[in-house]
């Protein structure tokens, strides 16, 4: 039977997130309340993500939603509607434990429980996924199924590449690279087609090249310094780019996923944790921060004053010749009254 769906769609911004609710008949898996999306015990390479849920036929007057343990206020005046979805939902690197439940006059009176896992090269408890987790990908005929109620789900080839870049049929739930600070090009003019592809239709918009190869199409230039350079940072080699930077967006300059030492902390843990370089009589090292930099005006002191941050002709990555360390010094501290290039 083909479904005539009475839609009604409230949206509240519940903690930087996009709630959508609408009803639909019954149908008979969901007769218990459900996570739809994401899957139990999956895994996915992105901080945000969307989230779908339905009631069931459980008698309750409100819903309630946390993600390891922080609640989202509950969403009230159920009336007859059965399917809600958050948008813009942020995950903690590594397991996430997502938790419905259902009310009825203040107490809870059912649950379900999913398991998600954030990977990330970043975080070393995020690298490998626990065995059995599976990645998740939402853009599938069934999933997207469940949205097209409230949302415009574009199908067979058709581009989300209006002329207008708002009226991107992507942004009404992926918001947060068009709000950053820094937008990449491609998602400031709504041409998300320009990276993600549909290579079928069972999973739409999955990029399958390797990063080097999908950002190489327009930083061709960059990528062929770099193989030229001698000496490669680890993510540039095996072609992960986005190991540091942020396809859509960021807070920070060349849309890296952190300030800069931070970033390279998250690997090099042991730059942050002992002395760097050198060993002063004070037992400090060489510093690693500075809100500014002595010999850049306007720019912070960090990794990337020392280091090129993805390839070099020198050791370590350095951008001098390391093989005088006393020459080496003395390119940044010269004698008193000198100590500018």
């Amino acid at each position: 039977m083909k479904l005539r769906p009475i839609v009604r769609c409230s949206r509240l911004i519940l903690s930087a997130a996009l709630i959508c609710i609408f009803n639909t008949s019954s149908r008979a898996e969901f007769q218990q309340p459900r996570i739809i999306i994401p899957i139990d015990q999956s895994f996915v390479e992105e901080s945000t993500i969307s989230l779908v849920f339905h009631k069931g036929d459980v008698p309750a007057d409100a819903v309630g939603i946390s993600i390891n343990g922080n609640r989202l206020p509950p969403i009230l005046d159920l009336k007859e509607r059965k399917i809600f979805c958050i948008g813009g939902a942020k995950l903690a690197e590594g397991p996430n434990r997502i938790r419905l439940y259902l009310l009825n006059n203040g107490e809870i009176v059912e649950e379900k429980i999913a398991s998600v896992f954030f990977r990330s090269d970043l975080f070393r408890n995020a690298v490998i996924p626990p065995p059995g987790f599976e990645k998740y990908y939402f853009h599938t005929m069934n999933h997207e199924a469940y949205c097209s109620f409230c949302h415009q789900m574009p199908s067979g080839h058709e581009a989300p590449n209006p002329a207008v870049p708002l009226d991107s049929s992507c942004f009404p739930c992926h918001t947060e690279g068009k709000s950053s600070k820094y937008v990449h090009g491609p998602v400031s003019v709504g041409s998300c087609l320009m990276c993600h592809e549909q290579k079928s239709a069972s999973s739409k918009y999955r990029i399958e090249d390797s990063d080097e190869i999908t950002c190489g199409t327009c930083h061709e230039e960059s990528v062929e310094s770099w193989k030229k350079a001698g000496y490669y940072h680890g993510p540039v080699a095996m072609g992960r780019c986005t190991t540091c930077h942020d396809p859509h967006g960021s807070e920070y300059p060349f849309f890296l996923k952190m300030e800069t030492t931070d970033l390279c902390s998250a690997c090099h843990a042991e730059t942050a944790s002992r002395p760097h370089v050198i060993l002063s009589y004070a037992g400090k090292g060489h510093p690693i921060r500075i809100e500014k930099d002595p010999f850049h005006p306007g720019q912070k002191f960090d990794c990337a004053s020392c280091h090129f941050p993805h390839g070099s002709p020198y050791n370590l990555l350095l951008k001098e010749d390391p093989t005088s360390m006393a020459s080496y010094c003395t390119t940044c501290h010269k004698k008193k009254g000198r100590n500018t290039r």
